[in-house]
């Protein structure tokens, strides 16, 4: 009973299957057959600035993206040989 499914599972393992997540440079359409577009993109922050009917961040069109972004977060959690933990979490992208 297990033996076809062994087999299964080793031939699905060491079959290649070749497989694309875009479609090649060379069969793609040509870039200048349709222009760039120039519309500003929205986010989720812009939504929610649209539904609270406030203006526009101002400094939307300031930011750098190569200043690295800082993220720190709160952490909690409890372990039963440890105890409780808290602390501070953080990322630097």
């Amino acid at each position: 009973m297990f033996k076809p499914i062994a087999i299964l599972l080793t031939l699905l393992c060491v079959l290649p299957v070749p497989a694309a997540a875009q479609t090649p440079a060379s069969a793609a359409a040509p870039q200048d057959s349709a222009p760039a577009s120039t519309e500003p993109t929205t986010d989720v922050f812009d939504l929610v600035r649209q539904l609270r009917h406030k203006p526009p961040d101002p400094m939307a069109d300031v930011w750098d993206h190569r200043k690295p972004m800082i993220a720190v977060s709160p952490v909690i959690g409890s372990k039963p040989s440890s105890g409780a933990l808290f602390g501070v979490a953080g990322n630097v992208a």
